[in-house]
């Protein structure tokens, strides 16, 4: 978490401005909002970890809660806002782009896991979401257009959309191989101890 948020501050200032080359766009003012509103918030709950652990951990799932609830309250206000511009991305190829771009990057996810299944699947996941909050920031301190903030909605919506079922059938199909697996240990461990007990006999 701590590397993506350092990669993050530093890799979207630098590479933001080659991709949207016709936008003018502040490099500086980009890291400023990210270390300002995201890196250092992020050092400050760290060096409180370090330092005090036991409210650290007390008060761990209530900021977690609070953080993910912010974060959909802003989410469902930006839709709510911006319905109608929302609505008229239906139909433009937007949405097209944007599942093919999250099935493309959590299938490169997946290939460069490594070796173990579990590895592969934490990084398709984590590839295929894109930190939202990050790129909410950017665009609400750095760009005047609300199509910009219209369209990482979208995009949010359409990440949750894929990969949450994915992540759902993943889960289901884990636990019922280690159910198989369970029942198959089970089998045979019963079957050894027969066969154990028919020698001595």
């Amino acid at each position: 978490m701590v590397l993506l948020m350092v990669t993050t501050v530093v890799y979207v200032p630098l590479v933001l401005p080659l991709v949207l080359p016709g936008v003018a766009v502040d490099p500086l003012a980009i890291a400023r909002s990210l270390v300002v509103t995201m890196l250092i918030p992020l050092t400050i709950g760290l060096l409180v970890s370090i330092r005090y652990s036991a409210v650290s951990n007390a008060l761990r799932l209530t900021l977690n809660q609070a953080s993910n609830t912010g974060l959909i309250l802003l989410l469902v206000l930006v839709v709510v806002l911006n319905l109608e511009n929302i609505v008229g991305v239906i139909g433009t190829g937007a949405i097209l782009a944007l599942v093919s771009f999250v099935i493309l990057v959590a299938g490169f996810g997946y290939v460069l896991g490594g070796p173990k299944r579990e590895t592969r699947v934490v990084s398709a996941l984590g590839a295929g979401q894109r930190n939202v909050a990050a790129a909410l920031v950017v665009a609400a301190q750095n760009f005047a257009d609300p199509d910009v903030l219209v369209m990482l909605v979208v995009g949010a919506v359409v990440m949750l959309g894929l990969l949450m079922p994915l992540a759902g059938e993943i889960g289901r199909r884990d636990v019922k191989d280690e159910h198989a697996m369970s029942t198959s240990l089970r089998a045979t461990s019963k079957s050894s101890t027969r066969r154990t007990k028919m020698d001595d006999e």
